[in-house]
């Protein structure tokens, strides 16, 4: 079975990336029927902290298999950043929309995410 090559898997890499960006955006930004909010209303944080600690990872991997040259503890930064930049920037985009809301401790769950992904991503970096 043939191996993919680098370009490939980076390839691969962005558009998983793009892919989980957009149905992020999509389950940020959509209505979401009432009977449905229930399921998660316990788990909310959890379920930000999990979605956004996936982003960070997926970021981690597009930029790891992109540059070589990039030092790994720059990766888990940028990682983290971009995903909680997006978990922002999201958040504040459900301020406006009136059938959604705004919640701080939503963006704190998506950072807290991010980071400790990043962080797990930091210090098993020889090993992955």
């Amino acid at each position: 079975m043939p191996s993919l090559s680098k370009r490939q898997i980076s390839l691969l890499s962005y558009f998983a990336l793009i892919l989980y960006g957009l149905l992020l955006l999509l389950a940020s930004v959509l209505p979401v029927p009432e009977a449905d909010t229930s399921v998660f209303s316990d788990n909310d944080k959890l379920v930000h902290f999990l979605l956004y600690g996936f982003l960070a990872a997926l970021i981690f991997l597009c930029l790891q298999n992109t540059d070589d040259t990039i030092a790994s503890g720059a990766v888990c930064l940028y990682s983290a950043a971009a995903s909680s930049f997006y978990g922002i920037l999201l958040e504040c985009c459900q301020y406006f929309l009136p059938y959604r809301s705004f919640d701080i401790l939503d963006i704190g769950a998506n950072t807290a995410g991010a980071l400790v992904v990043s962080c797990f991503f930091l210090l098993f970096r020889r090993v992955l």
